[in-house]
């Protein structure tokens, strides 16, 4: 039978390994000294094959290609809610006060119980009422609370105020003056003295009586209503008369003098001034 060279080749490299198998396991059995001791050394690992190994060869990698890259869409921005202003609260306004009575002006004793009578409208409160009114005088101070009061009093030029407060504390108020003086006495009460460094008033005129001029010696009074008495008195000569009127206590500058002729009112008066000379024609029926 003819063998193959590959064969043969096998055989020849078997061969060799027997061999040099053989070789090492001497070796490594090794010989015995005369103490005993082995010469064994270790094994030497013999390669099984000299044969080359075949260099394997890299596996292609797959050429990937690139994803395309994707633009993110936007996001669409939410529209600002808008903020909603707090609607503002129209100011409160102050209630609108009114005095109904008394009348500014309005003269009064100290005796008088004087009525006093007012209202209020606030645009929020409606009208208003009660402890919400306070009644005040520049002179007597607080004259009481409500719509509706009477009080007394002292002597002088009041400057009357009512205010009204409505439930926000605003505050509206209406003012008028008020004359108040002493009672007048009941019935005429005797001249104050004279004055005698005062210069007094002088009048000057026609005095008629009917229409014609008043007999001679015929007297010519001038009076004030408060006194028991005449202040001036005169005589009429050829149908004239003059009269002098002193001043007679501290306040009788102002006074209004009252005229008569035989003690018949003329209806006729005057303001008596110092240092005064008045031209001032007297009549009666």
């Amino acid at each position: 039978m003819k063998l193959s060279p590959a064969l043969w080749l096998s055989g020849i490299i078997f061969l060799l390994f027997s061999i040099v198998a053989c070789f090492s396991q001497v070796d490594r059995e090794g010989a015995t000294t005369p103490d005993g001791t082995s010469t064994a050394t270790a094994p030497t690992i013999v390669p099984t094959s000299v044969l080359p190994t075949p260099t394997e060869q890299p596996t292609p990698k797959p050429t990937l290609t690139p994803e395309p890259t994707l633009t993110p869409e936007p996001t669409p921005t939410a529209e600002p809610t808008p903020t909603q202003e707090p609607t503002p609260q129209p100011p409160n306004t102050p209630p609108t006060v009114v005095i109904a009575s008394p009348s500014t002006g309005m003269s009064f004793q100290t005796t008088d119980s004087i009525s006093f009578t007012g209202s209020a409208t606030d645009p929020e409160d409606g009208d208003l009422t009660g402890a919400l009114f306070v009644w005040t005088s520049d002179i007597d101070g607080q004259l009481g609370t409500g719509g509706s009061i009477s009080a007394t009093l002292s002597v002088g030029e009041h400057q009357i105020s009512l205010t009204a407060t409505d439930s926000h504390q605003n505050q509206g108020s209406s003012s008028l003056s008020v004359i108040v003086i002493a009672p007048i006495p009941v019935g005429p009460v005797a001249l104050p003295a004279v004055i005698i460094n005062a210069v007094p008033h002088v009048f000057v005129g026609t005095a008629t009586i009917g229409g014609q001029p008043a007999p001679d010696g015929t007297e010519v009074s001038v009076w004030v209503l408060d006194y028991d008495a005449p202040v001036g008195t005169g005589t009429v000569s050829g149908g004239n008369y003059s009269v002098t009127v002193l001043k007679y206590g501290d306040a009788f500058a102002g006074k209004t003098l009252i005229f008569k002729i035989a003690d018949k009112d003329t209806g006729t008066t005057a303001s008596w001034e110092s240092g005064e000379a008045t031209i001032l024609n007297l009549a009666t029926d």
